[in-house]
């Protein structure tokens, strides 16, 4: 404050006090200070913001109005300048309720002098000025977000264009390619057959990312639906595992499954979690080395009991432990060498997280660098009606 003008607007009916505040004022040292008095309100309502006031005292007690009127038609002409109240003894707590109001602070009139004056006049404008700083980043803060989210909608727009865009022709070489491979063009010599096989593969990697683009497109819009049914969860595993023991045969690594006896039906959608499983069990066995090993297991969940657990572990090369909490995240890949030797997105993990959520079941990792991972899942058990209707009753009965 020092050496700045301080222009202060006073509505103070008594001319004495109004001296008093004056004197106390020019004291201040190094305080230039303009003061402008009213002993009328309307006067000094009407002269609001024609001097670039920076703190208003205003009187308690101003005859047949009260200071709460006062301050109420001060905040209605849209000033936002700080307001300090002067009160008589004895009216302390209807001061604070003016604060309550939005008065900035207040001073007793019985301890006015210019250190009082100085110190609620300081604290009232460094007051305002924070306040205002606080709405101005706000302010900022609430167009950022509004620029965020408009950016959000047009990035998830262009994935479903671009993933939609994309589809159809990567379907159709697909099926050219294997149309070839087949022979309906003729015999292939090996050459020939080893560059077609290398092209399927490309547009195969190329159609799973795409599809990876779909689901999470889906997902953010909260388009993807389930169609659930009860599912017998030993025989749909090993289903799907012996998908895959092809590929991991080729690689040299032994996969294992591991089921309890009389586990329930899971109460799924089967392509889903189909999906989810294929997508653990391609990711244990890209990081597993030759002579590794995968095992797939099923059991009940020894916590809650209408869940089951699935785990897929394997003998890899693990995941660093400042890499765990993010494994699941969107675009996250845990090695910088991922893309390049994998060809991921950095989608699979995030995706097999919110189909196991949209299931109400919820998935996890436990990795050592060096001696494999194991991702787990929870899958809700089916529960049939005659059950569901034996719980209501009972419950029923309870109440």
């Amino acid at each position: 404050m020092t050496g700045k003008k301080i222009t202060v607007l006073a509505i103070e009916d008594d001319p004495g006090d109004i001296q008093l505040v004056r004197r106390y004022l020019e004291d201040i040292p190094g305080w230039e200070v303009e003061f402008l008095s009213f002993t009328e309100p309307a006067e000094g309502l009407a002269q609001l913001s024609r001097h670039a006031e920076d703190v208003i005292l205003l009187d308690y007690l101003l005859g047949a109005t009260t200071g709460l009127e006062v301050l109420k038609a001060i905040q209605h002409t849209g000033s936002k300048c700080p307001v300090v109240i002067l009160t008589g003894h004895g009216h302390e707590e209807l001061a604070a309720e003016l604060m309550r109001f939005g008065a900035a602070d207040y001073l007793p009139k019985n301890r006015l002098s210019s250190n009082s004056l100085k110190r609620v006049i300081s604290n009232a404008i460094a007051k305002y000025k924070l306040q205002e700083a606080l709405e101005e980043h706000r302010r900022n803060l609430q167009h950022a977000n509004r620029e965020l989210l408009c950016r959000n909608v047009e990035v998830q727009s262009f994935y479903h264009r671009l993933s939609y865009k994309l589809k159809s022709p990567v379907t159709s070489a697909l099926g050219y390619l294997s149309m070839l491979l087949e022979g309906a063009a003729g015999p292939l010599t090996d050459a020939q057959r080893g560059r077609l096989e290398i092209a399927q593969r490309c547009c195969s990697q190329m159609c799973e990312c795409i599809n990876d683009l779909v689901d999470v497109t889906n997902l953010l819009a909260g388009k993807l639906k389930l169609s659930r049914c009860p599912v017998p969860i030993d025989k749909f595993v090993h289903q799907v595992v012996a998908s895959v023991s092809g590929s991991a045969q080729k690689k040299r690594i032994r996969l294992k499954q591991m089921m309890e006896d009389d586990l329930p039906d899971v109460y799924i959608d089967e392509k889903r979690i189909e999906q989810v499983l294929l997508n653990l069990l391609g990711n244990a066995r890209k990081f597993t080395s030759e002579n590794g090993e995968i095992t797939v297991s099923v059991t009940t969940n020894p916590i809650v009991s209408r869940f089951v657990v699935v785990a897929i572990s394997d003998t890899g090369r693990g995941i660093e432990p400042d890499k765990l909490p993010y494994i699941f995240d969107r675009l996250y890949q845990a090695s910088s060498d991922d893309w390049m030797n994998h060809q991921g997105l950095g989608l699979g993990l995030y995706i097999c997280r919110e189909l196991i959520r949209l299931h109400g079941g919820d998935i996890s990792v436990q990795s050592e660098p060096g001696k494999g991972s194991t991702f787990s899942f929870t899958l809700p058990a089916h529960v049939p009606e005659e059950a569901l209707d034996t719980v209501v009753e009972k419950a029923s009965s309870c109440g």
